[in-house]
């Protein structure tokens, strides 16, 4: 993420620190969030006015490599996507460890909000109507929510856009080598993986979904900087999800760092990216819906 350090401190520092920096990142204009709980669980609605009726709904998973992180964290992204598509953003502030819960505790949270959102009584949405999609940790934390929907052979969401997700809590890619010189550090991410797996296998298809079984997932839009060790989460995924016959569009912009897309409200290419996250999202809800869409 643009102006964040990945260092190994006490958690209360980094979240802060992590909530401080994303103060420094412009919403889109008129903004509003509404905290609400889907079946127990912590989540904001975020949206742009004039948001489009029936528009369908972008279901977002924070980043912050699972420890750290909120809605408010990735509310750029999330604000300008709205601006752009005129639909609604319902993120979730699902479980941290240490203290809040660990592995499988958010996978749990997001498969909660999910069922509420899709139910009659409550959310009153279409699967085929919502996109879901996540930052980094979010990105693998989506993706872990597909696995588990498709397992139950349930209706699945129209799509899913993942930005630098975190697909391998092993940190096996060759990217933590060439790209070394930009964070964050395999070190790093293998010491809150640890904090938050607490002793379950690093491979398990919900931890790491680049070891899943893939076939069966809706169509995947994957978002990473050239720069970014993490790099190879997101190209490898998509090969492997390619290979198992998922509709995969990966998009690779040279020079940037993790998560650069936190920069919407300044950076061009930031801006581009969000726009394309945007037109993604309208062509999967044109797919799967005769809705007028904006």
């Amino acid at each position: 993420m643009p102006d964040l350090e990945y260092d190994i401190k006490p958690v209360s520092v980094l979240r802060d620190d992590i909530e401080a920096a994303a103060a420094g990142w412009p919403l889109a204009e008129g903004t509003t969030f509404q905290s609400t709980s889907c079946d127990g669980v912590a989540c904001e609605w975020i949206q742009v006015p004039p948001a489009v009726a029936d528009g369908g709904v972008y279901l977002h998973a924070h980043g912050g490599g699972y420890y750290r992180g909120s809605a408010r964290v990735d509310a750029a992204i999330c604000s300008h996507l709205c601006e752009m598509t005129g639909i609604g953003c319902l993120s979730v502030n699902y479980r941290r460890p240490p203290d809040e819960g660990v592995f499988p505790a958010a996978v749990d949270d997001m498969y909660s909000v999910w069922r509420w959102l899709i139910d009659p009584a409550e959310g009153g949405v279409s699967p085929a109507d919502v996109v879901v999609g996540g930052t980094s940790a979010g990105g693998g934390l989506c993706l872990s929510l597909l696995l588990r929907i498709r397992d139950e052979q349930a209706a699945l969401p129209a799509a899913a856009i993942l930005v630098s997700p975190w697909t391998d809590l092993t940190q096996s890619g060759a990217s933590f080598v060439t790209n070394a010189q930009h964070g964050p550090l395999a070190a790093y991410l293998q010491h809150w993986a640890a904090v938050y797996l607490d002793g379950a296998d690093a491979r398990h298809p919900h931890a790491s979904p680049l070891f899943a079984d893939l076939q069966g997932l809706p169509p995947m839009l994957i978002q990473a900087g050239g720069d970014e060790t993490m790099l190879d989460d997101a190209t490898l995924f998509a090969a492997a999800a390619a290979r198992a016959g998922v509709a995969v569009t990966l998009q690779v912009y040279p020079g940037q760092p993790h998560s650069f897309q936190h920069d919407v409200g300044t950076s061009a290419v930031a801006r581009e990216a969000v726009s394309n996250m945007a037109q993604f999202t309208q062509r999967c809800f044109v797919t799967h819906d005769d809705l007028p869409r904006p």
